[in-house]
């Protein structure tokens, strides 16, 4: 696949040849104007337009067209994060494979894509820890595991290679699909609608977020749900406090001995602003 040849990893390009069917569907990919109104027409969100946009973009400098077209601006949404009791619920009422898969984000945060590539070689059975391989240019981890969780992971990866990803040989968009199918069923069965918005991504959120209550330490959370930049980070801020009651302490640092004498009095980094660092910790 040419995507991949590009260096584009295996979920990317899978995501990029599916929007791209679909718009081959109903519109000429030849016909940058044409995509672009048939994608304006479209009544979805501005973040579903922005995708089909991005891998259109893909597909234009596969054929040498080197363009940045234009984007929707995307509403900005805090995100959603289900309860404890909602995500154990769910955890007991799925099949097996999936009822793992979900505990696994649940404990970790990984991102699903990282999860997905979980092999046998990655779970280290007697420290209790797994190993995530990175995507979307995040970083490397080395993440705790209750003991459950790798015996759990174990029995799946059994009959497994080392080297073999232990969820199966389905595609992801598969597994994906049978997961809401499941999801929706386990919503029914138990009159538990609620259960029905728990995405694999609200549990990379529900850890961050626990974690950020639990430490304060935003760097901490950072390193765990693998963000290069602290921005991306900083949300869990707003979600675990109603912005009318954050109120903080801010303090400039322009030295490394000052920066580090502010983080051990509890300072959070939070971004450079004209050659100082900015430091901030709730009053």
């Amino acid at each position: 696949m040419k995507l991949l040849v590009a260096g584009y990893s295996r979920a990317t390009a899978e995501t990029t040849v599916r929007s791209l069917k679909y718009l081959s569907k109903h519109v000429n990919l030849a016909d940058p104007e044409a995509v672009l109104r048939f994608i304006a027409s479209k009544q979805v969100s501005n973040a579903r337009k922005e995708l089909l946009i991005t891998c259109y973009e893909r597909w234009l400098r596969l054929q040498g067209l080197n363009v940045k077209l234009a984007k929707p601006r995307r509403e900005e949404r805090l995100p959603y994060v289900p309860t404890e009791e909602d995500v154990d619920t769910l955890i007991t009422a799925l099949p097996k494979r999936y009822s793992v898969f979900v505990q696994l984000l649940k404990e970790t945060g990984m991102r699903p894509g990282e999860a997905w590539r979980l092999t046998r070689a990655d779970i280290d059975v007697h420290n209790l820890t797994v190993r995530v391989r990175p995507e979307k240019g995040s970083r490397a981890r080395l993440l705790k595991v209750s003991e459950n969780l790798v015996m759990r992971l174990m029995a799946l990866a059994v009959d497994k290679r080392l080297d073999e990803r232990i969820w199966g040989n389905c595609k992801y968009e598969t597994f994906r699909t049978h997961y809401v199918q499941f999801r929706a069923a386990a919503a029914e069965r138990l009159k538990r609608p609620e259960l029905k918005r728990i995405s694999f991504y609200s549990l990379r959120h529900f850890k961050a977020l626990r974690e950020y209550r639990r430490t304060k330490d935003l760097l901490y959370v950072q390193q765990l749900l693998g963000h290069r930049s602290i921005k991306n980070t900083m949300v869990y801020l707003r979600l675990a406090k109603p912005l009318s009651a954050m109120e903080y302490v801010c303090k400039v640092a322009s030295t490394v001995e000052e920066a580090k004498a502010l983080i051990e009095a509890g300072f959070e980094y939070v971004c450079d602003m004209d050659g100082v660092k900015l430091f901030r910790k709730p009053k």
